[in-house]
């Protein structure tokens, strides 16, 4: 039984995080970050049984963008969020959304947010309170 739904379960958080919609609950966040975003594309195709260049042309066609901007995408969301609402390290919630390097998601977040995640936590956490 386990075996039939681990498939089923990749499957769908491949297709929400592509997808860039919202989480099935907040209780699964900290695992479905990493058993999707931490996915490669031959591996998301795989668990929503396309082929990888079939699964890209769906993308391009349906998204307007290939997986890994989505998968960029999609990280650097869940990245803003944890800035927010988590105390964890910059070098922590880079792990959290799958990147192995801090320096290059530094540099990501900065060349997609004009900012770096420090001082986009620090004006945000500002804002808010």
């Amino acid at each position: 039984m386990a075996d039939q739904a681990e498939p089923l379960a990749s499957r769908n958080l491949c297709i929400e995080y592509l997808a860039l919609g919202p989480l099935p609950s907040a209780a699964t966040l900290q695992n479905s970050i990493k058993i999707s975003l931490g996915k490669s594309a031959e591996e998301c195709a795989r668990a929503v049984k396309l082929s990888y260049s079939h699964m890209a042309l769906l993308l391009r066609k349906e998204c307007g963008a290939g997986f890994g901007e989505l998968l960029l995408a999609r990280r650097l969301e869940e990245a803003k969020k944890l800035l927010l609402t988590t105390q964890l390290s910059i070098t922590e919630i880079g792990a959290e959304v799958g990147f192995t390097d801090t320096s290059y998601f530094i540099k990501r977040f900065g060349e997609r947010l004009g900012t770096t995640p420090l001082k986009y936590r620090e004006s945000n956490l500002s804002v808010i309170s």
